[in-house]
């Protein structure tokens, strides 16, 4: 089975783009558990600005390849519900990991007995 190669066509900066408008939360964190990358939609779902996050330890359990769900508890108090899966990966060199999260507040909100 031969490994999958980029699109000769595919930039960068499109492959870049793509990670700035994904719609799940991504997070890297470093072999320390510090989080050295957030995207956008991560910003979002922790309601802070990477100036709050990065260089810090995440404190979430993102070396585990197993899925996990995740409560969330903003600065203002809001709380929300994340599925994570991640995967071992390599960022600027080193060993990491890459999470996904997904914001499922709203599912798990409709779907709670009223």
């Amino acid at each position: 089975m031969s490994r999958r190669r980029p699109h000769p066509s595919a930039s960068d900066d499109s492959l870049f783009g793509l990670i700035l408008d994904h719609p799940d939360a991504l997070v890297v964190v470093d072999r320390e558990g510090v989080l050295v990358y957030m995207n956008p939609e991560a910003e979002r779902l922790f309601g802070r600005d990477p100036g709050q996050l990065l260089g810090y330890p995440l404190g979430l359990p993102v070396t585990s390849e197993q899925g996990a769900q995740l409560n969330i508890l903003t600065p203002e108090g809001e709380q929300r519900l994340a599925d994570m899966r991640s995967r071992p990966t390599t960022w600027e060199g080193r060993p990491a990991h890459l999470a996904s999260l997904r914001d499922v507040t709203s599912s798990a909100l409709a779907s709670k007995p009223a």
